[in-house]
């Protein structure tokens, strides 16, 4: 069992002040955990399930990916949605079983996706179907309900997605992941209220990422944005081993020549002692092999010129 991570300093929040952000105390969307023993194990190194998987993963689910993008535009310039410069994007926060096999969309009385994918929840025709989300709440209105303003501005800064509107992918990530994550169940809070879940699943994605800053970490190696040079899956692969003590999966996609050397995004596994939202992240070695090509250079391409923006942290 690997050591846990020494966690990378991270800039505190701007005072709501200084972002002209509304003076709302926020409401408390946690999970009650006063009942819960103290952890003392990691998951997926016991065979023992939880009593209470409000308190820990539970049977068989430890294994917890904090995911993350390398978009190089986001289609939405236009309309004020830019990329975080120095910085990778969050893509979202997974829990695979042990063996690297995972389910999804595992609540639909919590689906707040407007397009699933799949749109079963096995990913397959004979699954059960995921019917898109119709409702007028948004991942920003539910944040805001619940006073989140400060966490509203940050993921709109670092949570970015292609294509759609932010909103989109932080709803389409918690009712596919979250709700299959037992410490978010809805029955882990004392007096549930709708949105409560999402906000914590948010909230502990962000938490999760941030520990992992992936530009940082592959600069620790001299590799940076090029549209000249490339880098190798096993310069990659060191500067994370030597940050965090394991390997993470890189995924790429098909260049011109239909090899796949176009770097798009990273997964670090971790085993977690506790809950995701409170408890010590600790890296392990990805079960899934990377997608990247072990013979060629990767292209690590900057971003598209006007597609970036400096955001606070």
């Amino acid at each position: 069992m690997l050591a846990p991570l020494t966690v990378l300093a991270v800039a505190a929040p701007l005072a709501a002040s200084a972002l002209s952000l509304p003076s709302v105390t926020p409401a408390f969307t946690y999970p009650s955990l006063k009942n819960c023993p103290v952890s003392t194990e990691y998951s997926c190194t016991t065979d023992v399930s939880p009593e209470n998987t409000c308190c820990a993963p539970g049977a068989g689910q430890g294994l917890f990916l904090a995911t993350q993008f390398w978009n190089t535009f986001t289609g939405l310039e236009d309309k004020g949605q830019f990329l975080p410069k120095n910085s990778w994007g969050i893509h979202g926060l997974w829990s695979d079983f042990c063996d690297g096999t995972y389910t999804q969309y595992c609540d639909l009385s919590r689906q707040y996706d407007p397009s699933p994918s799949p749109n079963t929840t096995n990913g397959l025709p004979n699954g059960t179907v995921v019917p898109p989300y119709t409702g007028k709440e948004t991942a920003t209105s539910m944040l805001q309900r619940f006073g989140r303003f400060d966490l509203a501005r940050y993921v709109d800064g670092f949570w970015i997605n292609r294509g759609d509107t932010n909103d989109v992918l932080h709803q389409h990530e918690f009712s596919k992941h979250g709700t299959c994550m037992t410490t978010f169940d809805k029955a882990c809070y004392s007096d549930y209220q709708e949105g409560q879940d999402f906000v914590d699943y948010i909230a502990a994605a962000v938490r999760a990422n941030k520990q992992f800053p992936t530009f940082d970490i592959l600069a620790t190696r001299g590799i940076y944005p090029s549209n000249s040079t490339t880098t190798t899956l096993a310069e990659m692969n060191a500067a994370f081993l030597s940050s965090t003590g394991a390997i993470p999966y890189f995924g790429c996609v098909a260049d011109e020549t239909g090899a796949k050397t176009v770097l798009t995004e990273v997964w670090v596994y971790n085993h977690v002692l506790g809950t995701p939202q409170f408890g010590q992240y600790s890296p392990v070695n990805t079960t899934y092999p990377s997608t990247c090509s072990n013979s060629t250079g990767i292209h690590y391409y900057e971003r598209t010129v006007g597609s970036e923006v400096s955001k606070w942290a």
